[in-house]
């Protein structure tokens, strides 16, 4: 899952290339596929004929964009018999004052990226990292079922969502440069979308977006710091924190646990980005210093955008073990994402037969993330002492556990996509976890533009909306989300867990409480 998680990221970063022979400016033919039954029709780029990227498996090449696909995972019992609200009163659509890209009298379009080759690109980052991939879901048809539902009950402001696709190639944009200039050009230029469900966000994207008057909507980014989201006040994160408040979260989350003590031989394991950097250096430095304790030892790796960067990353996380192990390092911190660093670094402690180490994990790295075959990502031998400061159950605990300490719109969520014929594997908590972090985004947008309270639907009405919804949108994949003004990243909330020897399994130690 996790190299999966983040090949995702550095493919969906080139995820919206245009296709071979496109021209710059022209609008690619659309033709009208059809969904799952009785939904509406998305309108899409060129539907892929070759490669089996965003295809389920057993789904044939070449098949309509939105066919509910094929797939290999069980259902487990439906969610809990939620019943979806009443349809809205819905009023006539008024002029559109202000209006933003992609929004007319009657429709406000929306986009979405899509590989067709996302299977063979994963397989070249496995082939390093020697993970085997799951292969890649068709997720259209899951926005398709959660707009359809949305429309059901009277659209957003009166208008129909509607939803574009692009169709593209990974292997035709081999760098991020290619690739950002690529998505930029297409959703700003080539036709008008009034926000696009990418995958990640890199600085280079949101600045493009910005400069459209496009907000943007992601649901787990690990990019983001405080100064990020001041440049960027379009950006909103449902349910990841930013990377500050991860620093500010692990320092005096885990002191308080009385994980970290004075005297405690900390080392700390990051990415060489500059959000991280400005998080250790301005944030989590400084609030360690405040409670007595400092870093002993740190490494900040390479963030992997290739298959070739990937092998270097493991090279330097391997060394990383050693060297903190020769140092006597105690306590290790992980400012991680997708769980890719702690995964990595603990399998290389490990495979070193080295079980010295006491980790201090947060829900970016997760507790008990399992692979397609139900095994844990991490050896229970290396567990004894770590504590782990989660607000994402689903990757914390076990999932079915996980799920029945979510609110009710994650039963909402899942029963939705049951009913149009989806089923999730109950120890593949990425399928679930996407699933609802779809339902997330698309319900975002639209209790922030039916929450704004004026005719306008744009950037700033957008951002008016979400930032006066206070606690009151409830997430599917958190324990709680409250936004605000200065406050775009979603948590609010944490609880603590701590290895439990006689389990074999993390187990919750504390109540809700407030994320810093």
């Amino acid at each position: 899952m996790l190299v999966a998680a983040f090949a995702q990221l550095a493919v969906a970063c080139a995820s919206t290339a245009r296709p071979p022979g496109q021209q710059a400016g022209s609008a690619p033919a659309a033709p009208q596929v059809s969904g799952p039954t009785g939904t509406t029709p998305a309108e899409t780029s060129p539907v892929p004929t070759t490669g089996s990227g965003a295809q389920g498996s057993g789904e044939k090449a070449g098949s309509p964009a939105t066919e509910v696909p094929s797939s290999p995972w069980t259902a487990p019992a439906t969610g809990g018999g939620s019943q979806p609200p009443p349809a809205r009163v819905v009023p006539s659509p008024r002029a559109v004052a202000l209006s933003g890209p992609g929004v007319t009298d009657d429709t406000i379009t929306v986009g979405f990226p899509v590989a067709r080759d996302a299977a063979e690109a994963a397989k070249e980052w496995d082939e390093v990292s020697g993970y085997a991939s799951p292969p890649p879901m068709n997720w259209v048809p899951v926005l398709q079922a959660i707009i359809d539902d949305i429309n059901a009950r009277g659209g957003v402001l009166g208008r129909k969502l509607k939803l574009h696709v692009w169709w593209y190639d990974v292997a035709d944009y081999p760098t991020l440069a290619d690739y950002i200039d690529a998505e930029c050009a297409y959703f700003t230029q080539d036709v008008e979308v009034f926000t696009v469900y990418m995958t990640g966000g890199d600085s280079a994207t949101l600045e493009c977006y910005r400069q459209a008057g496009m907000p943007v909507i992601v649901n787990w980014t690990n990019l983001t710091d405080d100064v990020v989201y001041a440049q960027n006040p379009h950006v909103f994160t449902i349910s990841y924190p930013s990377i500050s408040r991860v620093s500010r979260l692990m320092a005096g989350g885990l002191t308080d646990a009385g994980f970290l003590t004075r005297g405690s031989k900390i080392g700390l394991v990051s990415f060489d980005f500059p959000p991280w950097r400005r998080a250790v250096d301005q944030v989590l430095r400084p609030a360690l210093a405040a409670r007595g304790l400092s870093l002993s030892a740190e490494a900040h790796v390479t963030p992997p955008r290739s298959p070739e960067e990937l092998g270097v990353m493991m090279t330097e996380i391997n060394a990383a073990a050693v060297r903190f192990r020769a140092e006597g390092i105690e306590k290790v911190l992980f400012l991680d994402a997708n769980a890719f660093l702690g995964y990595f670094f603990i399998n290389a402690a490990e495979n070193q037969q080295y079980r010295g180490f006491q980790y201090g994990l947060t829900s970016g790295t997760g507790g008990d993330i399992r692979d397609t075959n139900g095994e844990r990502f991490y050896p229970a031998e290396q567990m004894d002492g770590a504590v782990l400061l989660g607000w994402a159950p689903l990757g914390d605990i076990a999932q079915a556990e996980g799920f029945k300490l979510l609110p009710p719109s994650a039963s909402r969520c899942r029963a939705l996509l049951e009913r149009n014929g989806f089923r999730f594997h109950p120890d593949n908590c990425c399928r679930l976890w996407l699933g609802l972090e779809w339902c997330n985004r698309l319900w975002l947008l639209d209790a922030a533009l039916e929450n704004q309270n004026s005719d306008a639907i744009n950037v700033a009405s957008f951002i008016r909306g979400a930032e006066s919804l206070g606690s009151s949108f409830k997430p599917t994949d958190t324990f709680g989300a409250t936004f605000a003004k200065g406050k775009h990243d979603g948590p609010s909330v944490y609880r603590v867990l701590r290895w439990s020897p006689s389990y074999q399994c993390f187990r919750y130690t504390s109540g809700l409480t407030p994320m810093p």
